[in-house]
Order: C-alpha cells, then sequence, then structure tokens
C-alpha cells in the first residue's frame, strides 16, 4: 500500500510539472512522458490521473478550449444527446475517440458506424470497441484533454460513472497527444 501511496504522489508531482511546463496550451508529446517514466504504456499512465480526480476526452481535432457540441451518435442513445463536453474515466475509450478520425471518415467519403462501450464482469468494467467496417484507413494521431472530474456530472445519475458532461466551455488542464499505436484492444464487428 505504501508504494502505491508513493507512486501517486509521485505521479501527482509529474502531471503538476506537466501542467506548468505547458500552461500556454501546448501539447505534450508522448517522448516528453517517456523520458520520465520507465515502462511507459499511456492507458497505465492515465489510469493513474484518473485516479486523481481527472476525466478525459479524446478528440482527433485540437482545441484550446472545450466547448460544449451535439454528440454525433447515429444510434440516437438518449446519453449521447446532450449540447456538451463529453469525457469518461476509462482511457482505453478517450484513446479511441482520440485516434478515430471523422475528419477522414468524410474525407473518404465512407459511412462508418463505430463506438465504445462498457461491459461488466465480476463488477469490473470493461471497455469493448465496435465498428461496422474495418478502422485502419480512417485511424490518425489525436488528442487527449484532462480535465478536473469536479467540472463534470455523470450523464445520468444512476450511471457506473464512465461518461461524463460538461455544459460549460473548459480548458483542458493538460492535452497530450496520441497515436493509433497508443491504442492496444481489438476492435469488434458492429452487429
Amino acid at each position: 500500500m505504501e508504494n502505491f501511496k508513493n507512486e501517486k504522489i509521485e505521479i501527482q508531482s509529474f502531471l503538476e510539472d506537466l501542467t506548468t511546463k505547458h500552461s500556454d496550451g501546448s501539447v505534450v508529446e508522448r517522448d516528453e512522458i517517456y523520458k520520465s517514466i520507465e515502462e511507459f504504456d499511456l492507458e497505465n499512465f492515465l489510469e493513474k490521473i484518473v485516479s486523481l480526480g481527472f476525466v478525459i476526452h479524446g478528440s482527433s481535432k485540437f482545441f484550446e478550449t472545450a466547448k460544449p457540441h451535439p454528440a454525433k451518435d447515429a444510434n440516437s442513445v438518449p446519453e449521447n444527446e446532450h449540447f456538451a463536453i463529453y469525457a469518461t474515466d476509462l482511457p482505453a475509450i478517450a484513446i479511441y475517440m482520440s485516434i478515430v478520425s471523422n475528419d477522414k471518415i468524410h474525407e473518404q467519403k465512407k459511412s462508418i458506424h463505430w463506438g465504445a462501450g462498457v461491459k461488466y464482469i465480476n463488477n469490473k468494467r470493461i471497455p469493448i470497441f465496435s465498428a461496422d467496417q474495418d478502422l485502419s484507413s480512417v485511424m490518425d494521431d489525436g488528442y487527449l484533454y484532462l480535465f478536473r472530474k469536479e467540472n463534470f456530472s455523470p450523464v445520468t445519475p444512476s450511471q457506473m460513472e464512465e461518461q461524463f458532461i460538461s455544459h460549460e466551455s473548459l480548458k483542458p488542464i493538460l492535452i497530450i497527444k496520441t497515436h493509433p499505436s497508443d491504442f492496444k484492444y481489438s476492435v469488434q464487428p458492429l452487429k
């Protein structure tokens, strides 16, 4: 337990250093994190950050301030129809959202339905990913935006806290660039 406590303090200190260095809104390149953390894995690093009270928004687009906007949900799921900024406390989902480029989908004149969700096995949240086509041609570098969780609320009160929204424009605490290689999961065929 002491080891985890020390690791949490180290991650918090490292995060404070990064946010100070990038307070101008500049993007944190992964190499900057790699240099400081042995055996770096973006998802594991983000899980530690989330445990400190943060949520993550993944996008293929760069912006300095996140602004509420209508969600793009082809399935019209009520939880996904808010005019808001969406964020998650599951790093794998944020990474997935950051590397699938809707711009590339439109450029290639494709009609692709894709998404992410969660299933529960023995009360453990497992992220799941799906698409109705191969996504490799529409994956690209993207961005993760870190926000304080206190500025967000769960989409639905009964929800198990994997999706959060804010109806206010927010400046991210930190912006981290992602690459398709950061995504370590398989994408299941959408049925």
